[in-house]
């Protein structure tokens, strides 16, 4: 799976959908899905965020703008091959997805798990305490069928206090999102809560 560490991108035709990735994960998470959406004809691009497949230290120094504006240009990119572009994210990437909606014309949005708020608040209040110190928490071993992917084996504290930064932002740019959403949560989801469909 080295190759799906990076950016894909597989040119078809229209629509031209944008894949974006979660935090500390990588287009290796999205590759099935945009090969799946290459195959019946779409163009496919998934770009690498900045901060991810390099190091846990990266990510932890990058501001969550980064993240959007790679985003910005991945769908620039898209708009100069294809006239009409759908957002697809997976957690961080489909609340960037939600960003993007806000502010650029997109014919339509799918979320997948996307966080618009952070719910744990006891946990947000410790990392912003102990990020300083303690710069990575252990992940629990992957499930089995996630074992294909590239994804840090730790959370970067810092990173997450940015993308609580980031999701404040977001929130109050929801009520501009005038495009269709097919949003796709799961009740048993452990990281992000079904409470972020309402």
């Amino acid at each position: 799976m080295e190759l799906n560490k990076k950016s894909f991108y597989f040119e078809n035709g229209e629509p031209g959908i944008l894949l974006l990735h979660g935090l500390t994960g990588s287009p290796s998470e999205m590759y099935e899905l945009g090969r799946f959406l290459s195959d019946k004809g779409f163009t496919v691009l998934c770009p690498l965020l900045p901060g991810h497949s390099t190091t846990p230290e990266d990510l932890n120094n990058r501001k969550w703008q980064e993240w959007y504006i790679s985003a910005i240009e991945s769908l620039a990119t898209l708009k100069n091959k294809c006239k009409k572009v759908f957002a697809c994210g997976l957690s961080l990437g489909g609340s960037i997805s939600l960003h993007l909606a806000a502010h650029y014309k997109l014919e339509g949005v799918i979320i997948l798990a996307a966080p618009v708020k952070f719910s744990q608040k006891k946990l947000l209040f410790f990392i912003s305490i102990t990020r300083k110190f303690i710069k990575c928490k252990k992940k629990k071993k992957n499930p089995e069928g996630l074992t294909e992917r590239f994804s840090y084996n730790c959370y970067p504290l810092n990173s997450i206090f940015e993308m609580n930064k980031f999701l404040n932002h977001l929130y109050d740019d929801l009520p501009d999102i005038q495009t269709p959403l097919l949003l796709i949560y799961s009740k048993k989801d452990r990281t992000t809560s079904i409470n972020n469909a309402k």
